[in-house]
């Protein structure tokens, strides 16, 4: 394997003699050096950060549903909002519980009243 490499050498010596030979010499002043700028490598915090315009999909979607058929009033979020397991999403009315309670303060009273017969 060594004989090979050293054949592949010695191939590329002679492939590049030979360019070198037949062009033309240049002169001394057409090249210019390059400037350069060197700089102690240091570590420091990326940006990692891709500014974009169009749209994203959750990684995660929930459902969420009432367990009563109550009118929500105040909803507290709104499509597309992230929220964390926790967070207060809506709050039922509170007037038609307040009336639910006095209805059945109304009908508890009125089973423990007597009943009004003589009365036409």
């Amino acid at each position: 394997m060594r004989a090979g490499w050293v054949a592949v050498v010695r191939l590329a010596c002679c492939v590049f003699s030979k360019s070198a030979a037949q062009s033309p010499p240049r002169a001394a002043s057409a090249i210019k050096p390059l400037p350069i700028t060197v700089a102690k490598a240091e570590a420091r915090p990326v940006q990692r950060m891709v500014e974009t315009i169009g749209s994203l999909v959750a990684w995660d979607e929930t459902q969420v549903k009432t367990q009563r058929p109550d009118t929500i009033v105040p909803l507290l979020v709104d499509l597309d909002d992230f929220v964390n397991r926790g967070k207060m999403l809506a709050e039922y009315d509170a007037r038609e519980l307040e009336l639910t309670v006095k209805q059945a303060d109304t009908s508890s009273l009125s089973a423990m009243l007597p009943p009004l017969d003589g009365l036409h």
